[in-house]
């Protein structure tokens, strides 16, 4: 069964203030998502809640959360490897 995948506000944000080229790996991988919201890959985020994961996206992370009840991913955060962690802590 697949999911529907939303994004949070900020996520949008983040997305939209990527080059073209990221958007498109990223939309890739959220059709991947929307199918199989755990694929290979995907690791839990510390310092978040269980049902927290990311996945990359080139040197780019994808952060979900995803909910069996309602077969959702939320994702809230989209950003570069570099800053990605330090900002998960800070986004809630």
């Amino acid at each position: 069964m697949s999911y529907q995948v939303r994004m949070t506000p900020a996520a949008e944000k983040d997305l939209k203030g990527l080059p073209k080229a990221v958007q498109v790996q990223v939309a890739k991988q959220l059709r991947r998502l929307a199918e199989d919201p755990r694929p290979s890959g995907a690791a839990p985020v510390k310092n978040r809640p269980q049902g927290h994961y990311r996945v990359r996206a080139g040197d780019y992370r994808v952060g979900y959360e995803v909910n069996d009840k309602q077969h959702t991913v939320t994702v809230w955060q989209i950003g570069d490897r570099k800053r990605f962690y330090d900002r998960a802590k800070r986004r809630r």
